[in-house]
């Protein structure tokens, strides 16, 4: 017997901006809205019943981390008309962030660089 396995496609990738069918050529991330959250959430614990029930009941029950969707994000497309600038598609915008066609929200700030640390010293002839 032989299972054929479907073919997986990326998924068709849409400008954010209401009707927009532009193509897409930027993108940046938001933090995600309530209900995406309750979505997330319900997707993960679906996969941990799925754990316990298929879990060997000789070995201790698995134990998870709490939920924890407050630092997800989620991708925001769009096309050239309805684009961001490069500074503003390179922080993380907040969930209700109306971009496109129009960033009214204060993004979060960017993540400073490391710093710098001094090379270790090398031994002669490297």
């Amino acid at each position: 017997m032989t299972t054929e396995i479907p073919a997986i496609a990326p998924p068709a990738l849409t400008c954010g901006a209401g009707d927009c069918t532009g193509t897409v050529v930027v993108h940046w991330q938001r933090r995600l809205l309530p209900d995406e959250i309750a979505a997330q959430e319900a997707i993960e614990q679906d996969r941990r019943s799925t754990i316990l029930t298929e879990a060997d009941p000789q070995l201790p029950a698995p134990e998870f981390p709490p939920m924890d969707f407050s630092d997800s994000t989620v991708i925001v497309h769009a096309c050239a008309q309805h684009a961001l600038s490069i500074d503003a598609a390179a922080v993380v915008h907040q969930a209700t962030c109306a971009a496109p066609p129009a960033c009214d929200c204060k993004p979060e700030p960017a993540p400073q660089p490391d710093p710098l640390t001094d090379p270790p010293a090398m031994p002669a002839g490297w």
